[in-house]
């Protein structure tokens, strides 16, 4: 058994908080911003379900690591959640690069309206 190293999973957390920093939402509890991001991007068919699972798993691992006293996980375990912060980096880069051409998609609507 091994302790595990929290960064894999404020990564997480934290890349879910760079998703509505662009609608500028932002909560100061984690587990708000889990929640909105569960209803608002997930629900709503923006990101798959199994973002919402990734989620889930690294923020009560985050809990336990914080609130327990003699919280351990499995190397496995810790494997898999610096894997799934690696998917959460792909999916919100993805999202990002869609929501920038979108804008600027949009820029280019709203100059050609002036005109």
């Amino acid at each position: 058994m091994l302790t595990v190293q929290t960064d894999p999973i404020m990564r997480s957390l934290m890349r879910v908080r760079a998703v509505l920093a662009l609608d500028q939402i932002d909560f100061k509890k984690h587990s708000a911003v889990i929640s909105y991001f569960q209803k608002n991007y997930v629900k709503t068919g923006i990101f798959e379900p199994i973002y919402s699972d990734i989620i889930r798993d690294a923020f009560s691992i985050r809990q336990d690591c914080d609130y327990e006293d003699f919280f351990v996980i499995s190397i496995e375990e810790s494997i898999e959640q610096v894997e799934n912060s690696r998917i959460m980096i792909d999916a919100v880069k993805n999202y990002v690069d869609a929501y920038e051409m979108s804008s600027e998609n949009q820029e280019d609507i709203n100059l050609d309206e002036k005109q």
